[in-house]
């Protein structure tokens, strides 16, 4: 499903934080990971963040998702470096 799957998971999954609900912060996250050539997911890190709860929601979304493809380079699979975005809009 690629980045549509992806961003369907976080459209489900998200669970606002309600501090950051509370103090109304709002605004895109992006996260750092590596997919290795198994399909699962490390360094998983903030490379841009909001605030620690939204930042530790975004990161539990991206290490809960289990759809990662990883990269292919002539035929074998190899780790790829990838960044994804949650927004967190009230």
């Amino acid at each position: 499903g690629g980045v549509a799957a992806f961003k369907n998971y976080i459209a489900e999954h998200l669970k606002y934080p309600e501090e950051s609900r509370k103090k109304k912060i709002q605004g895109r996250i992006i996260i750092g990971l590596v997919v290795k050539e198994n399909g699962d997911v490390d360094y998983v890190r903030v490379d841009k963040g909001l605030d620690s709860y939204c930042n530790d929601e975004a990161v539990r979304l991206v290490k809960s998702f289990k759809g990662w493809i990883p990269g292919t380079q002539k035929g074998v699979k190899k780790a790829v470096h990838w960044y994804a975005l949650v927004d967190f809009k009230l």
